[in-house]
């Protein structure tokens, strides 16, 4: 057992995640603009929609496998490769808020175990032999930490951390959610299931349009916008 692994605990354990969720639900959307700023995430509202594009450090490599797109990749093809194409992320306002309140999780979660644990938060990597970019929630001396605030255990989860151990060549994972902490060890089974994802991934950059056509449907009922529409809105202004 690693020394520190004592002190990672559920999130339930250490912070009150639940106010901090509803804090980044009761704020103005301009005031979630500004805070995300602050961590480097830009935003701007595609005219005459309620939806926003987003340009974030793993934006910046367009060509690079993204570690958040590893969540995508089995239920919205589609929206990676349409967020390839145009190099900008689109998220709804509701997406925007999650993402602020996962960003004031993971500092709070930090602040409470930096007393006891040399850590980092928000920690940008990059693979560029492999062309891997991600950001990690936290990282330790030999381990990573990626905080969930859903209940949810996936597979993708286990994935996107093994991913991120990987790039910073960390030994452990911890998977930190509201109720329960599961560890994560580097397994050849594991590594083989993340190679499968880059790869379908990289065949979605290849394909963009055949992808984005692929679940027409799914986007527009997603955004509730018809996708040709979308496409032109992203020409204009991505």
């Amino acid at each position: 057992m690693s020394s520190f692994e004592s002190f990672i605990k559920p999130l339930s354990k250490l912070i009150n995640y639940e106010k901090i969720i509803e804090k980044a639900k009761s704020i103005s959307i301009d005031d979630v603009f500004t805070y995300l700023a602050r961590y480097n995430i830009y935003v701007k509202l595609l005219p005459g929609t309620d939806l926003y594009i987003v340009k974030d450090y793993e934006s910046k490599y367009k060509d690079y496998v993204k570690v958040s797109d590893i969540l995508l990749c089995d239920k919205y093809p589609s929206l990676i490769a349409i967020q390839r194409k145009f190099g900008v992320k689109v998220y709804s306002e509701r997406d925007l808020r999650r993402i602020l309140a996962g960003l004031w999780i993971h500092e709070a979660y930090k602040s409470q175990i930096s007393f006891l644990i040399p850590v980092k938060q928000e920690v940008k990597c990059v693979d560029h032999n492999r062309k891997i970019v991600g950001v990690a929630d936290i990282v330790g001396p030999n381990f990573i930490i990626e905080i969930k605030s859903s209940r949810e255990i996936r597979k993708e989860h286990v994935l996107q951390v093994s991913s991120y151990m990987q790039v910073l060549n960390r030994k452990t994972g911890y998977l930190v959610y509201p109720d329960k902490v599961i560890k994560v060890v580097l397994t050849n089974n594991i590594l083989a299931e993340l190679n499968k994802y880059y790869k379908k991934i990289r065949n979605i950059y290849a394909n963009t349009e055949k992808y984005i056509r692929l679940q027409a449907k799914t986007l527009e009922k997603l955004f509730n916008i018809s996708i040709d529409h979308l496409i032109e809105l992203l020409k204009k202004n991505a």
